[in-house]
């Protein structure tokens, strides 16, 4: 049940997550000024640096003493308990990009829920998830971006997904057919300085792209 209006917001957003968080990336993407918005309990991970989120979401019950953050951080509190606080994050606020951080590791069952989140908004919201190793990115469409010869790309079906064409890739998908448990596209790799992915119109956002974390900029620009 959805039970907050909508923020909005014109420039990406950073969400912070209580799970692993690459803080070399995150450092590199807060220079931007973008706002900074705490999950739950990713706003003490934030304040174990010395970090101030702007706003802290979520239901609040893994955030230990929240009377503590009021004075320097918007407090949206959700206490719905249907959904995960980061599907809380998605359906409160409105961004052109979400950059999340902490929503891997530590705990499997929680990796796949955001999974499961994701693939639920990918057709509204645009989410690139940044991993301790990889960018984690659910295009809208055609997707191309820069990257050196031989950088690994992964391609993984979120829902049945055929590809009209690709460029700049060891392993070509044009005419390939990608289904979870029929066939993915891990451990792909690039020839050239880019790469391009063109997906069946009607399987525009069925897919997910997977490339290593120190390409962050290069993807935020391609976006």
């Amino acid at each position: 049940m959805k039970n907050t209006e909508t923020r909005t917001y014109r420039t990406p957003v950073l969400l912070i997550g209580g799970g692993e968080i690459a803080w070399d990336a995150f450092d590199k993407v807060r220079r931007h000024g973008y706002p900074i918005v705490a999950v739950d309990s990713g706003a003490r991970y934030l304040s174990e640096r010395g970090i101030t989120a702007d706003v802290i979401i979520g239901d609040m019950d893994s955030l230990k003493n929240p009377a503590i953050y009021q004075d320097n951080s918007d407090m949206i509190k959700i206490s719905e308990q249907q959904s995960t606080d980061f599907e809380k994050a998605l359906y409160s606020l409105d961004a052109p990009l979400f950059i999340g951080f902490g929503f891997w590791g530590k705990r499997l069952d929680h990796s796949l829920a955001t999974l499961h989140v994701m693939t639920k908004y990918r057709t509204d919201k645009r989410v690139l998830m940044v991993d301790i190793v990889d960018l984690f990115l659910i295009p809208q469409g055609a997707f191309a971006m820069p990257a050196k010869s031989n950088t690994r790309v992964s391609i993984f079906p979120l829902a049945p997904v055929s590809f009209r064409s690709s460029s700049g890739l060891k392993y070509p998908l044009a005419g390939l057919h990608m289904e979870s448990g029929t066939a993915v596209g891990v451990s792909n790799e690039t020839t050239e300085a880019a790469f391009e992915v063109v997906p069946a119109p009607d399987d525009s956002s069925n897919y997910a792209v997977i490339v290593p974390n120190d390409l962050l900029e290069d993807l935020l620009e391609s976006l």
